[in-house]
């Protein structure tokens, strides 16, 4: 219980800011000061009275200068003085004199000592710690090192200072992790991008070299100048195609956010009227369900854009039936885009947001790209996606942090 008490005091000491330390301090180096003095000025009073004793002398005896101090006098200046008392040195005058200057030296170092101790103590009970963990962090962070974190926690400005600096130290982790995180996806986008221009530019080539070939030989005809020049076209067709994807796609990156407070109802409508129309010619049954009514602040172009996406794959791949689900909870909008296809192979759910990656080449002309814009533009957001399946198809989950408002009309 003392070890448990006396642990407690000094982390009470500690939580002091630094405005009562001082305040403190003054106070205390003062006393310190008055102290060392006063004990000093008692040990030299002791001394004389052991090795230099006062001497009561007789009216009108004077001593010798060289044997005695003379303390205490009697009478009148104008009409003489009398010596009442002296200090008995005898021939120890060198000694007397050498103690009496040095006592005051012994003073100022005490002095000095004293408050040496109380500036070591404030620096270890208040300056240490916190010092240590800022130069530490300073040092990682030169070497460009941000996984660590200031562990320091306390009331007073040190503890303010602590905390500002590791709320500037997690930012920078996630610029950075931001950053890489955006130049590890351009470097996947341009391998895939490069890959996946290799077979129109092999068509583009060995259409050239056929050509040029049966040119030498006189044996070009007129039918296989055309069938390669539109085979040639359609293969600048598909390599125009990603470039303007990729065009696209940085323009998506660049988004500027403009939200609006948008009824969750309202909205439910318009994307049925609108999703409706699409999934008639495939004949698929496209139903738009919404949980609750209310009202959220969201960039409702942007969210579109997602839903054209990621609504237009489940509408490719879907055998009956896509269902839309919004739902305003956990402090955002959540939407659930579900569809009785085939579902995701193992290495669509791992790869479903890569730049041109596409499950299944042989089918549609897609480019890839439809999941990988959609989950850009919903981190633009600040949101995620995800993928799964579920026992009648695949299923993809939005969910977007917005402000939300309660309903103010009927529910959906």
């Amino acid at each position: 219980m003392p070890g448990l008490t006396s642990g407690r005091l000094t982390g009470r000491i500690r939580r002091l800011s630094l405005k009562v330390w001082i305040t403190l301090l003054l106070p205390v180096s003062l006393l310190c000061v008055f102290s060392v003095f006063s004990l000093v000025q008692q040990v030299w009073t002791a001394y004389e009275s052991r090795f230099y004793p006062l001497v009561t002398v007789q009216e009108g005896t004077n001593g010798s200068p060289g044997d005695v101090t003379y303390v205490t006098w009697s009478g009148d200046p104008a009409s003489g003085m009398t010596m009442k008392r002296m200090r008995q040195i005898g021939a120890d005058t060198w000694g007397y004199r050498m103690m009496n200057r040095l006592f005051p030296v012994i003073s100022i170092v005490l002095t000095g000592l004293s408050l040496f101790g109380l500036a070591v103590l404030f620096y270890r009970l208040k300056l240490r710690r916190p010092l240590l963990e800022l130069r530490s962090g300073i040092e990682r962070l030169r070497r460009q090192d941000l996984d660590f974190t200031i562990r320091y926690r306390s009331g007073d400005e040190l503890g303010d200072l602590c905390a500002a600096f590791e709320e500037m130290r997690g930012q920078l982790d996630a610029a950075f992790k931001e950053l890489w995180d955006a130049q590890e996806s351009q470097r996947r986008m341009i391998q895939a991008f490069a890959h996946d221009l290799r077979t129109p530019l092999t068509v583009l080539k060995g259409c050239s070299d056929l050509i040029g070939l049966q040119t030498d030989k006189g044996s070009l005809s007129l039918e296989t100048v055309k069938r390669n020049t539109q085979l040639m076209k359609e293969n600048i067709l598909r390599m125009e195609r990603y470039a303007d994807s990729l065009r696209e796609m940085r323009s998506y990156e660049e988004w500027e956010l403009k939200p609006e407070t948008v009824g969750l109802t309202e909205w439910c409508r318009k994307l049925e009227s609108q999703w409706t129309l699409l999934a008639k010619p495939a004949r698929i049954r496209l139903a738009v369900i919404c949980r609750g009514g209310g009202y959220a602040e969201v960039d409702s172009a942007l969210l579109g854009r997602v839903l054209d996406n990621v609504a237009g794959n489940a509408l490719r791949y879907a055998s009956s039936r896509v269902d839309i689900t919004l739902d305003l909870r956990d402090a955002g909008l959540q939407i659930k885009v579900e569809d009785d296809g085939p579902g995701f192979s193992p290495e669509s759910l791992r790869r479903g947001f890569e730049p041109f990656y596409r499950a299944d080449a042989a089918r549609g002309t897609g480019l890839g790209l439809g999941l990988t814009i959609a989950r850009s533009l919903t981190k633009r957001h600040g949101g995620n996606m995800s993928l799964r399946n579920i026992e009648a198809g695949a299923s993809v989950l939005l969910r977007v942090p917005c402000r939300l408002y309660p309903a103010l009309s009927a529910e959906c």
